[in-house]
């Protein structure tokens, strides 16, 4: 689909969820695809949920860096994990779920221990 084009919230770029599971990002568009995700300014254009949205969903642009830090990689497509390794972007820690299958619940153990090698996450 490309970085640039509008993703539904259906299937979106990526998905980030907060340590305590209240907030919700869903990566629509990539505003700036040839910057590092944790570059000054670089932002991407998200759907959040909180608790301020009552169960809906927020819109707007937000910095890619806050969502790398504040969030739990959840899942996202082939493109945009090229796009943050492209650019040394880190994906965060990945927060496994009941509901993830058993094979994304072992790539996102492999994962986590790549960031704590790396040193990055949060």
């Amino acid at each position: 689909m490309g970085l640039r084009k509008t993703a539904t919230i259906e299937e979106p770029h990526a998905t980030y969820m907060s340590e305590d599971k209240t907030w919700i990002w869903k990566v629509l568009k990539v505003n700036q695809p040839g910057k590092s995700p944790d570059a000054q300014f670089s932002t991407w254009m998200v759907a959040a949920q909180s608790p301020a949205t009552f169960g809906g969903w927020d819109y707007g642009d937000t910095y890619s860096k806050d969502v790398l830090r504040y969030g739990y990689w959840q899942s996202g497509t082939d493109e945009f994990e090229e796009y943050l390794r492209k650019h040394d972007g880190r994906m965060g820690y990945v927060y496994p779920d009941d509901t993830m299958e058993a094979d994304d619940k072992e790539r996102a153990a492999d994962m986590n221990a790549t960031m704590k090698d790396i040193g990055g996450g949060l």
